[in-house]
């Protein structure tokens, strides 16, 4: 493949930049993406550089999900182990390798923001809390503070150095004034309060999110033999989104680089303490970032936009490459956006390189064509782009006039009016739903255009970050759970009754209502009274019946059964995923689209109950529901993982962050006015004080330049047409003013009256549940099932689930219903493949100390190059990975746990001569699969490659971990395949020359080994083809056999024989 093909000039220069440090300044729609994948195709395919070499930092899972898919799609050969990864997975990567080195647990559990809160609020009394305590709201600011200490992290601000800052202000005789005294003080308290966090978070054995990017650059600025294996390891890094880094993220990443950063260390002073980036001795700096100033819109997360602006400064002789040719806009909204964003000179990239006065006589003297290193020849352009003057003015590839227009109105009714008009009109005039996009600048502005569209028959689909608790499918299993504990909960046993999988007609409800009133009995008791109530219906008794019984026994299993046991056996047993699944099962109708969203809110509400497993010891139903009320009183209604824009043809509405990064035909930014778009600057509640901030701050307003940089990116959205609306009234006493962004924008307003439309219909789906549970006509989605099979991305596990029932691979890899239920052989193979990759790590970290000194310089002796583990070494690493769930029973638990250290005495009586030392341990492979004319990838990770010599001949074994008995003399050529698709991997993607395959069962310590001959291996091609041809074409039919006792879905399944 030809990975230069179609690029213009200024993305084939980003594509094939020299070694060295490269800023590329991509402005919207200039193909950002797609240099940074083509760039890593084109450094392995035509550079050779091997595949683990290279380093991608992203911001979101998302976005390294769909970096790594793009990739993928260029590589002809496949690849391996290439880190594609967010900063945050990149640092806990480094943690839980080496953090042990700067007394870090291995084993240290990750907290979410909720996990946070209540780890402050459960030790409220610990805390040197006094201001920050009101007595009527003692909990009023843990948020804030969390908050406050995450920005704090941002900066590299240990608690260490915060108290040395509260002290310095403390001492200060020029602050004595009674009004510095008090903010002395709140000082002084929040440096303790920060400091005993930390402590908190040490003793619990647990870490927040900044903890990882501090941990990780103190053990590269600690560690120099930490420093040295990653500078080693990576020899190219590119940077997505640059503009959003922050101090912490931009410090990690000239520390990999091999720049060195502040002397002052994580600990330490302020920015002017320290000298800007000198240059480490050694390999070439290879680091590119790509970002745009100008659509830096995450300061509120800690982002720091003078990154961009200091990368200049601290890389002086980088080459900047500015992406201007831009694909998706008209040019008459590319220039009314670049009017606006002006405004935020002289701030701005742009205005300050050309203030800079670097350009000089001297400068224009500069070969341009300069031989390179790489002996690959650079673009001509006929100017060095180190010494360029850059401009960022957006240019289209389109000749055509776009429309762009503001519509004010008089009320807010009004202008809802005008943007269903709008809509309805682009849609006749063959714009399809799907490619209009409603913008807001606040979730909660949403609700009323929501509503419009289900009144209008508007296809719709709303994106939101938060709202998981409201949704009606939660909703009903918080009423379930909480009756457990109250069986005198009214509300919640109206709210069961009127379930999809009960629904019991009103007349019905109202019967029991008067039962209850006649009788002066709680709602429960008259449910158990049904067979009493005279005019109850059949049908209504026996739902009834089958809720009160499943009560009582879930109610019996409570003090045994941990939170998922009980939530999961409730939605299978009464049903309600099966109704879900069903109905998502169904020809695309109504309600095929809400079952299918409702099914990604189980499974998102069920990684919520995970969390909460894995990081308490109870896990009983009443620790979680406590816990979820502690979580939703404090303000906090459940977060949502970022929704994927779905191809159906619905009316996208979503806020201007969700927007980042997407395009539509037609973009219409409501509700235009000042303190909305912009908004007020509220600030945080408690703010970082100026003298701990390392970034440097613009000169101009801070607040308004960001909401400035935010409607630059939702106009930059725009392919054909950018509608701005707004109203005069929007309830309340004064009359709005129309967004200064509007005038900045250049755009004139037209003033129009139209009729209201009403906005009480269908809530939005994720503020209010979006459509009605019980009124499934109200979703006017028609959807395709068939665009849910995503099967381009393929495993052996997932070759494995289809063929061994095409519907269970529906289940779990097209619907994706949530599956909380394990096994106690699952919990025990994740504990014995952690503790094998633990043990393994070790010998390579051993291995390559040999002949080295240890962190202070003493001499690492070892008897030759033999690596021997201890039986306690083995032992300790057990307890930091034995999972402790899913066992029926504490005889079964002991019985596993006698089971696992017996593996663990075979293992060191193997290996008592000295332990293999591995080439590659996890290692992650993908290569491609062509089947008529498309493109596959074929993924997986294999446990083990160790070096063998077999007859003379150099090679490797790649061992794979069973954690039970081999099932009998003779292997299948089924039991084979997963080591044949790995034997594939290797000598195509590798490029290893496998001598033996083998499987390790560990608990009879035996290995059954064998090797694929080519026509085991292009049987196995073949057949993978052959696979992906039926699930091309497959119904998803059930196959039911043997094989559904230890299925997952065997509760729901019509088919199963379990």
């Amino acid at each position: 493949m030809n990975h230069l093909e179609g690029l213009n000039n200024e993305q084939l220069q980003a594509v094939t930049a020299q070694d060295g440090p490269v800023l590329i300044i991509a402005g919207a729609g200039t193909g950002k993406t797609t240099v940074i994948t083509r760039r890593i195709a084109w450094l392995i395919e035509e550079k050779k550089i091997s595949s683990d070499r290279i380093l991608a930092l992203t911001f979101t899972d998302k976005a390294s999900a769909e970096m790594e898919d793009r990739v993928a799609g260029l590589l002809t050969q496949g690849y391996y182990d290439l880190e594609i990864s967010t900063f945050h997975s990149f640092c806990e990567k480094i943690i839980r390798r080496f953090g042990i080195e700067i007394g870090l647990p291995a084993d240290a559990k990750l907290l979410n923001e909720t996990d946070q809160w209540l780890l402050l609020r459960n030790h409220l009394d610990d805390l040197p809390l006094s201001y920050y305590k009101p007595k009527g709201n003692p909990t009023k600011f843990l948020r804030d503070l969390l908050k406050h200490f995450s920005r704090a992290k941002d900066e590299l601000i240990t608690p260490e150095r915060y108290l040395e800052y509260a002290d310095s202000i403390r001492l200060n005789k020029d602050r004595a004034e009674a009004g510095d005294e008090s903010k002395s003080d709140r000082v002084q308290e929040i440096a303790h309060i920060y400091h005993s966090y930390q402590q908190l978070l040490l003793t619990e054995n647990v870490m927040d999110f900044g903890d990882l990017i501090v941990y990780a650059v103190q053990l590269l600025q600690q560690r120099p033999r930490v420093r040295a294996y990653y500078q080693q390891k990576f020899h190219y890094i590119l940077v997505d989104e640059f503009q959003d880094t922050n101090w912490a993220q931009y410090e990690l990443t000239k520390l990999l680089v091999g720049v060195e950063t502040r002397q002052g260390r994580v600990s330490n002073g302020a920015r002017d303490e320290t000298p800007q980036g000198g240059v480490s001795a050694g390999r070439e700096k290879n680091i590119m970032v790509v970002g745009d100033d100008d659509q830096a819109i995450y300061k509120f997360r800690g982002a720091s936009v003078s990154n961009i602006l200091s990368f200049k400064k601290d890389f002086p002789e980088s080459e900047e490459i500015v992406l201007t040719q831009n694909y998706r806009s008209k040019q008459n909204i590319l220039d009314s956006a670049y009017t606006l964003i002006q405004y935020n000179n002289p701030d701005r990239l742009e205005a300050q390189l050309k203030s800079s006065g670097r350009r000089d006589k001297e400068d224009e003297s500069v070969e341009t064509l300069m031989p390179r290193r790489d002996g690959v020849n650079p673009v001509s352009t006929g100017v060095d782009n180190r010494h360029m003057p850059i401009s960022k003015k957006l240019i289209s590839q389109s000749h055509e006039i776009g429309i762009i227009k503001h519509i004010h109105c008089a009320k807010l009714d009004d202008e809802i009016g005008s943007v269903m008009a709008l809509l309805k009109q682009r849609h006749d005039t063959g714009v399809a739903w799907k490619d209009m996009a409603l913008l807001v600048r606040a979730n909660d502005s949403a609700d009323p255009f929501c509503r419009a569209c289900g009144s209008e028959q508007i296809p719709y689909q709303f994106w939101a970050q938060r709202g998981l608790y409201r949704t009606p499918v939660i909703l009903d299993i918080f009423a379930y759970i909480n009756l457990l504990d109250n069986y005198h909960d009214a509300q919640s046993c109206y709210r069961l009754l009127t379930t999809p999988v009960y629904a019991i007609r009103y007349e019905d409800i109202s019967c029991i209502q008067q039962y209850m009133k006649r009788k002066a009995v709680s709602f429960y008791e008259a449910l158990k009274d049904a067979q009493l109530i005279p005019s109850l219906s059949d049908e209504a008794r026996e739902r009834i019946q089958k809720l009160t019984h499943l009560i009582s026994r879930h109610t019996a299993l409570a003090r045994e059964y941990s939170a998922g046991q009980i939530i999961d056996d409730f939605m299978q047993e009464s049903g309600y995923m099966k109704v879900l699944s069903d109905r998502a099962n169904s020809p695309a109708s109504q309600e095929q689209q809400r079952a299918i969203d409702d099914l990604w809110c189980v499974g998102q509400f069920y990684q919520r109950v995970a969390e909460f497993e894995q990081s308490h010891d109870d896990t009983h139903i009443k620790h979680f529901t406590d816990e979820i009320e502690l979580e939703r009183g404090s303000g906090n209604d459940g977060r949502f993982e970022q929704l994927e824009l779905r191809d159906e043809d619905a009316v996208n509405i979503l806020t201007v962050h969700s927007a980042k990064g997407l395009e539509f035909d037609t973009v219409c930014v409501v509700n235009m006015v000042e303190q909305k778009f912009p908004t007020s600057n509220r600030g945080d509640s408690i703010p970082l004080p100026d003298d701990l901030i390392h970034e440097t701050l613009p000169t101009g307003d801070e607040h308004l330049q960001e909401e400035r940089r935010l409607c630059y990116v939702a106009m930059t959205r725009a392919k054909n047409a950018l509608y701005f609306t707004s109203a005069d009234d929007y309830g309340g006493v004064r009359k709005k003013k129309i967004s200064r962004f509007v005038v900045e924008a250049n755009i004139v307003a037209n003033i129009l009256s139209l009729p209201s439309v009403e906005t009480g219909l269908t809530p939005s789906l994720r503020s209010e549940g979006g459509i009605d549970p019980h009124n499934p006509q109200s979703d006017t989605r028609n959807i395709d099932i068939s665009k849910y099979r995503n099967i381009y991305a393929l495993s052996h596990t997932k070759l494995q689930s289809f063929a061994t029932c095409p519907l269970k691979y529906k289940y779990e890899h097209i619907l994706k219903v949530p599956v909380v239920e394990g096994t106690p052989m699952f919990s025990f193979g994740t504990t014995m493949h952690s503790l094998l990759q633990k043990a393994f790590f070790l010998v390579q970290d051993r291995a390559s100390r040999i002949g080295q000194t240890d962190l202070f310089g003493n001499s690492i002796s070892e008897t030759g190059s033999t690596i021997v583990l201890e039986e306690k070494e083995l032992l300790k690493f057990y307890d930091q990975c034995w999972i402790d769930d899913w066992y029926t029973s504490k005889t079964q638990r002991d019985e596993y746990d006698k089971k696992g250290k017996e593996i663990i005495a075979s293992l060191i009586e193997r290996y008592k001569g000295g332990w293999p030392v591995p080439i590659a341990l996890e290692k992650m492979f993908e290569f491609p699969v062509m089947n008529n004319g498309k493109r596959y990838a074929l993924w997986g990770r294999i446990d083990r490659i160790d070096p063998i010599v077999i007859d003379g001949h150099e090679g490797v074994e790649i061992i794979d971990y069973k954690t039970g008995t081999p099932k009998g003399d003779k292997m299948s050529i089924e039991d084979k395949h997963q080591l044949l698709l790995y034997q594939i991997a290797v000598q195509q993607v590798l490029g290893y020359v496998p001598l033996r395959l083998t499987y390790h069962y560990l608990e009879d310590d035996s290995m059954v080994s064998f090797l694929g001959g080519t026509d085991d291996l292009e049987q196995l091609q073949l057949n993978i083809k052959q696979q992906i041809q039926h699930m091309e074409e497959s119904a998803f039919s059930a196959t039911p056999g043997y094989h559904c006792q230890w299925c997952p879905f065997k509760k729901m399944c019509d088919f199963s024989d379990a």
